[in-house]
């Protein structure tokens, strides 16, 4: 399993490459680990938008070209070429359409103090807000491995 996790000016969006739950056991065998961009990213469980809508979250790339080398490697090179580009998309839960909502564009590696890391799905401004049993589970290992981080480590 892959993870992409996404920091907004008010919302951390955690993504894995799974869809949901009762689908992670397949994921080794429906990931590409040796690669980010051939993989959709899904954020696991549902968000509230606006206090009504419920909405499922998933990042999906858009034209990934293909590199040689390691996993890293080609995350590299995709930003290097500015082809590291994905569609964040939604749907209402229960339906089966997916609907580009932005297009997000990696073009730089940033290099950022381990304590800026500290993502937590439930910093939100409530428009957003995440639900169900997977975002409180999240709530409690996010909280765990924050305080587990060493103060400046890189």
């Amino acid at each position: 399993m892959l993870g992409i996790a996404l920091r907004f000016p008010r919302h951390d969006l955690l993504f894995a490459t799974i869809k949901s739950p009762f689908t992670m056991v397949f994921s080794p065998f429906t990931t590409n680990a040796h690669d980010f961009l051939p993989n959709k990213f899904y954020a696991v469980a549902p968000f509230e938008v606006h206090h009504h809508d419920r909405v499922e979250l998933r990042l999906v790339p858009i034209d990934p070209p293909v590199f040689e080398g390691t996993r890293a490697e080609k995350l590299l090179a995709d930003v290097d070429t500015g082809e590291c580009i994905w569609h964040l998309e939604a749907r209402k839960t229960l339906t089966r359409d997916w609907h580009a909502v932005a297009r997000i564009t990696f073009d730089a590696p940033a290099d950022v103090d381990q304590e800026a890391l500290q993502f937590d799905a439930f910093r939100t401004d409530g428009n957003l807000r995440p639900l169900g049993v997977v975002h409180a589970i999240r709530r409690a290992v996010y909280a765990a491995s924050q305080q587990a981080r060493p103060d400046h480590a890189r």
